[in-house]
């Protein structure tokens, strides 16, 4: 064999290596390759163990229905059980497919619907409000501060859950035109309305290609400058995940008081309530693989560029609030 026939072979197993490396973000080999998340929608995004994405998302599902209740009045006539060994992992695979195909036959009726991204240890649960429903982000402040104080997840498998208020287009103008409405209700500009202390996270999930300081930035010139940055004790952050394509947005209150909204660190018996969730680290062992560091002072300016870093394995990565230079 030639030289260069040699060196066009070597080439080709580069190549092959380099597509094994780039998709650790999706699910394992023999798994379903996942949707992109719908656009214009409202949900929850969920973050769980590994290899669980499906009973996380059946799990939560029922906790969504619980909390509804609970903040409704009303009782749910869709919430159910884990298929039966489904939990374990042991012997319910036909189970699981049983009722996900049943589910199929009649999504009118779901009121969470769950949606594999194709994301290792990431679900999105699709919600359809009916009138009068509390919002995505009463939900999620129902169920974490209930965990809070019960010291109870009432899920094996979740993590992180976070609201989803609005989905766009993972492009800047798309995110500047979806986050605006948030940002005009939560950080309002006006003499006679409060003020609050906000910050930005990042997040990125197979997908790179925006400038994560463009965005940060861009969103960053939207809010009006009565509002402070305080990047310790934030009154709410602006929370941008992107997601293949899609971009999920939200507005999330108390984001470092309650453990950066992680169920498994709420419920830890060593965590005393806010003061002790302050730095809470997240919970490896559900997907959550980082490591932080704290960058920047409390007393920065209105949209500066500073911020915490971080690093995110496996269910993707996670850039400072407000960005660092």
């Amino acid at each position: 064999m030639s030289e260069k026939r040699k060196h066009q072979g070597s080439g080709a197993q580069g190549g092959d290596s380099k597509k094994k490396k780039k998709g650790q973000y999706f699910a394992p080999k023999g798994g379903r390759p996942g949707k992109d998340i719908p656009l214009g929608v409202q949900g929850f995004l969920l973050s769980c163990t590994q290899g669980r994405e499906w009973q996380a998302g059946k799990e939560i599902v029922n906790v969504l229905e619980e909390a509804w209740e609970e903040l409704t009045g009303k009782t749910s006539e869709r919430k159910g059980k884990p298929a039966e060994g489904a939990a374990e992992g042991g012997g319910g695979v036909e189970a699981m497919l049983e009722e996900e195909l049943g589910e199929l036959r009649d999504t009118s009726k779901a009121r969470f619907w769950r949606i594999d991204t194709g994301c290792k240890c990431l679900t999105f649960i699709k919600w359809t409000p009916e009138e009068g429903d509390p919002s995505p982000g009463q939900i999620v402040l129902h169920i974490l501060e209930a965990a809070q104080k019960t010291k109870v997840t009432k899920t094996r498998n979740c993590s992180r859950i976070f609201p989803v208020e609005v989905t766009a287009y993972a492009s800047l103008d798309k995110i500047k035109a979806a986050v605006a409405p948030l940002i005009e209700r939560e950080l309002p500009e006006g003499e006679d309305e409060p003020t609050f202390t906000f910050g930005i996270q990042y997040e990125y999930r197979a997908n790179d290609s925006l400038d994560r300081k463009e965005v940060i930035d861009g969103i960053a010139s939207m809010v009006p400058k009565r509002h402070k940055v305080d990047l310790n004790k934030a009154d709410k952050t602006i929370l941008v995940q992107i997601i293949k394509t899609t971009c999920t947005l939200s507005v999330l209150p108390r984001f470092r008081a309650l453990a950066r909204y992680n169920l498994q660190t709420l419920t830890d018996p060593k965590q005393g309530g806010d003061k002790g969730t302050q730095d809470a680290k997240p919970n490896p062992s559900a997907g959550e693989e980082s490591k932080k560091g704290e960058t920047g002072k409390q007393d920065a300016k209105p949209n500066p560029s500073a911020g915490e870093e971080s690093k995110r394995e496996e269910t993707g990565k996670e850039t400072p609030l407000l960005g660092e230079t």
